[in-house]
């Protein structure tokens, strides 16, 4: 499973072997195409225990042609260099550890590595987490605010895609307010496509009988991705006090989201300036005139995120499949291994 071979790939004419694990999900088949076009992956072995033997392009049409099969896990002889979890909470905590030991990096799209606080993982998660020593060396991968940290990350914790939306747009305006001495507050309204709960879901509202020509707000006592954004404002823009009241919408479309952050007393600071300059030298984040408003069909599809401003209020536009979840887990993958950040993705 990988021995020495994982650290011994740090250039771009090196080859990989990477493994999914849930790959027959929404997040699993978005990364399977994405390093199935990835010219530093040698293969690719998708596991799915209830789909194993299947074709994969039964369960993801977008790779027709692909002669691949899910396998229930990955062969016992396999050299592994690069695993993805796509995967329910609490299943990549409890098998990261033997894939680390055996020398493989870990990209973890799941929930279980996100929060360096566990006791407030607890909290959202409903019971302790089972690997706090794995949990204290995790590295949470925003390629954008921490890029030098995932160079040398061995399990990367890929953001989730409410918070990937919410942080590009708000850590260069909170970063601005706190070093002008104001105080960060910010209310946010997002949406999202019914893609963002996943495959196995079972919940009617996300039938398209259901959400088609309907729009509504859910979790209105709080959601979990909000302890993730609340961390990354105090670690990446210096505002540990920061208030956010953040409330997500369901979109009757398949993928995307859209985020609307308010900044409120925010007048003394200007909101597109911090952007543009946080943003100036990044292949995969957009910013657009002041004024002007993202688009998801500008993203959708795509690994990039678009952002926009208009006074005293942010924007930013993902794919919640693409930059929101696999999109960045392989940048994320790109970054550990030193390969070139956008390769293999979808821009």
């Amino acid at each position: 499973m990988g021995g020495e071979t994982a650290r011994s790939h740090s250039n771009m004419s090196s080859s990989i072997q990477a493994a999914i694990i849930g790959a027959r999900g929404y997040v699993g088949g978005e990364l399977l195409h994405c390093l199935a076009r990835h010219p530093q992956v040698g293969g690719v072995i998708p596991c799915s225990a209830s789909a194993a033997g299947s074709p994969v392009a039964e369960a993801h049409p977008r790779l027709a042609g692909s002669e691949l099969k899910f396998a229930a896990a990955v062969p016992a002889d396999a050299q592994v260099d690069a695993v993805f979890f796509a995967t329910p909470p609490r299943v990549a905590m409890a098998e990261a550890g033997r894939w680390l030991a055996a020398g493989a990096k870990v990209f973890d799209c799941s929930p279980d590595f996100r929060l360096k606080d566990l006791g407030v993982w607890e909290k959202w998660y409903g019971e302790g987490h089972a690997s706090p020593e794995l949990a204290a060396k995790s590295v949470y991968g925003l390629v954008e605010h921490a890029r030098e940290e995932i160079a040398g990350a061995d399990l990367v914790a890929v953001p989730g895609c409410y918070a990937t939306a919410i942080q590009l747009a708000a850590v260069p305006v909170a970063r601005a307010l706190a070093a002008a001495g104001q105080e960060v507050s910010i209310v946010a309204d997002c949406v999202s496509g019914t893609s963002g709960a996943g495959r196995s879901a079972g919940r009617d509202e996300l039938l398209l009988a259901e959400a088609g020509g309907n729009y509504q707000a859910y979790a209105l006592a709080g959601h979990r991705h909000s302890a993730e954004i609340l961390q990354g404002l105090a670690a990446h823009a210096a505002c540990p006090g920061a208030a956010l009241r953040f409330v997500p919408h369901l979109l009757p479309l398949p993928r995307g989201m859209f985020a609307t952050l308010h900044f409120i007393g925010a007048a003394e600071v200007d909101v597109h300036a911090a952007l543009a300059a946080a943003y100036k030298d990044e292949a995969l984040v957009e910013v657009l005139a002041a004024g002007r408003s993202p688009q998801l069909a500008a993203v959708t599809g795509t690994a990039r995120a678009q952002l926009g401003a208009a006074g005293s209020v942010g924007l930013c536009a993902i794919d919640n499949l693409g930059k929101g979840a696999a999109g960045q887990a392989v940048q994320a993958c790109n970054v550990a291994f030193g390969f070139s950040e956008t390769a293999g993705l979808p821009c």
